[in-house]
């Protein structure tokens, strides 16, 4: 039985993924989405080793653990994400976002093939709901460009984030602690995007105010969006339902970021995105209480 705590840690996960845009966006001015990815995950990166280095000694990797989590990780972090941005820039958001959040659903299948859990009605349907509600949520900036590029884009995506998750789901299902992971990744992305960073800035004028509220966002996203997710796995030993429930974040994300940055009146939300928020909140709750 999923305890409550795993539940309430997926929520947070999604709240922390739904504000943590709102936080850097306005902050981004002329950087593209490839640098600001740079930019923003360092200090995250920073506090996740610095919380895992508490742990590292007490629960020693094997090669296999430590291998996995670089590869979720490179696939997670540096490759789908480069490959969501192009989805967004392709086809707008209105169809980048929703398709690339078809993830979830592959990785429902990919954890009942390969790590061995259920499916229930309840849980399908609850994940059906949520790719839904996302997609409507989406769907109603009509910012539509290229269909095509962005549908193709948004899967590659969406398979890429999915294999990451899974491999990362199959970890803390064996037992690896959620610190540990977060150490380890940590340090791959320091490795990564360490170097940029100097690129970054030497040939960048970017205000340190910008600098500082872009990793306030990334501490959101990177590091407590992405602990509470990877706890929650850890506690409920359930890859698929914890990942329904999180990853309704773009719902939560548009929703805000229409109301924040379109003079503040809700009443300036389409249809569309209220029937798209309900289906999330009712695909949340279907997928809570059925499991998955």
């Amino acid at each position: 039985m999923t305890s409550m705590l795993a539940i309430l840690l997926a929520l947070a996960a999604m709240i922390s993924w739904g504000i943590a845009p709102i936080i850097y966006k306005p902050f981004m001015e002329n950087l593209d989405g490839l640098r600001a990815n740079v930019l923003k995950n360092n200090v995250a990166a920073l506090v996740g080793i610095a919380l895992g280095a508490f742990y590292i000694t007490k629960y020693p990797l094997d090669l296999v653990s430590l291998v996995g989590i670089v590869i979720a990780t490179v696939m997670n972090v540096i490759i789908g994400d480069i490959f969501y941005m192009e989805a967004i820039r392709r086809g707008g958001v209105s169809i980048g976002t929703p398709v690339a959040y078809t993830f979830q659903t592959f990785v429902v299948i990919m954890s009942w093939l390969f790590l061995g859990e259920k499916v229930t009605l309840w849980g399908a349907l609850g994940t059906v709901l949520v790719v839904l509600g996302i997609f409507l949520v989406s769907y109603s900036l009509m910012d539509i460009k290229d269909v095509l590029k962005g549908v193709l884009f948004g899967l590659i995506t969406a398979l890429i984030w999915a294999i990451g998750i899974t491999i990362y789901g199959s970890l803390l299902k064996e037992r690896v602690p959620p610190e540990i992971l977060i150490f380890v990744r940590g340090i791959i992305i320091l490795i990564i995007f360490g170097p940029l960073v100097a690129h970054i800035l030497r040939r960048e004028s970017i205000k340190p105010k910008n600098i500082i509220m872009l990793n306030i966002g990334g501490l959101f996203g990177v590091f407590i969006g992405s602990f509470a997710y990877y706890y929650a796995i850890y506690l409920a030993d359930n890859v698929g339902m914890m990942t329904v429930i999180s990853s309704a974040s773009p719902a939560l994300s548009i929703v805000l970021s229409q109301i924040i940055f379109k003079e503040g009146k809700i009443m300036n939300l389409q249809r569309d995105t209220y029937i798209g928020i309900a289906l999330v909140v009712m695909g949340i709750f279907l997928t809570a209480i059925g499991g998955v």
